[in-house]
């Protein structure tokens, strides 16, 4: 089955295409980086598919499920996680209890503060799988920005993704944060599949099993990591082209 399908994705913001005609296929367990410049529309596709803004035109398929015009929650429940751009925690609350609200995000009980977790055993793999176990009682604001990031991934994990989105994972992070996040994205089970975006080549190619190119709102190429670095349609959308 198919993991995400999209179909000629347009997301318009008045006279402006910042998602222009993006098709894409993910397969079950595949690990896809989506790299561009800045204004490419990388996260405005992740945007698309993930339900905070519904397409303009095109559709969004999800394990073969039509999520076009489904709400963030409906798609969330439906097994899609996300990670931001920027860090999206709550700091006076501790590692555990962000986790508790991550885990209770997808039940009716979410508002209820006398509900019972149904997975507590969930946070502790999802903490031990971001490489965070015991610091359930720190709260959030004595973290590491590096910690912080890993404790995002954390509560994606959570809540059992089939499909998880990872937007720049790494962004703002040390050599040795960096590679920590990489090893923890290495070590997902490969019954999630993934979408990556992340502006560190090296980091993004080392991860994924297929990289799409966008530029301007498009898909510009698809292609296996191998080929991609001295591609020269990629290093003119990078670098620009020679005078």
């Amino acid at each position: 089955m198919k993991a995400l399908e999209l179909i000629n994705v347009v997301v318009r913001f008045g006279a402006l295409r910042a998602v222009d005609g993006a098709s894409l296929t993910l397969a079950a367990g595949e690990r896809r980086a989506v790299i561009g410049p800045n204004g490419a529309g990388k996260t405005t596709l992740f945007n698309a598919i993930t339900g905070v803004l519904p397409p303009t035109e095109g559709r969004v398929l999800i394990n073969g499920w039509d999520a076009t015009r489904a709400s963030a929650q409906a798609r969330a429940r439906r097994g899609v996680g996300r990670t931001f751009q920027i860090t999206n925690l709550f700091p006076e609350l501790t590692v555990a209890e962000n986790m508790r609200v991550a885990l209770r995000g997808l039940t009716a009980a979410k508002w209820n503060p006398w509900a019972r977790d149904r997975d507590a055993g969930g946070i502790a793999e999802a903490l031990a799988s971001a490489r965070l176990k015991g610091v359930e009682d720190s709260p959030v604001k004595h973290l590491s920005y590096g910690a912080q990031r890993q404790l995002e991934l954390a509560m994606a994990l959570v809540q059992k993704p089939r499909l998880l989105l990872l937007d720049e994972p790494a962004a703002g992070l040390s050599p040795a944060e960096r590679g920590a996040v990489a090893d923890i994205v290495r070590a997902l089970p490969r019954d999630i599949a993934m979408v990556l975006i992340e502006h560190d080549m090296d980091l993004a190619l080392g991860l994924v099993d297929s990289v799409t190119v966008m530029h301007e709102g498009r898909v510009l190429l698809e292609a296996p990591p191998h080929a991609i670095r001295g591609n020269p349609r990629v290093q003119e959308v990078y670098l620009g082209r020679a005078a």
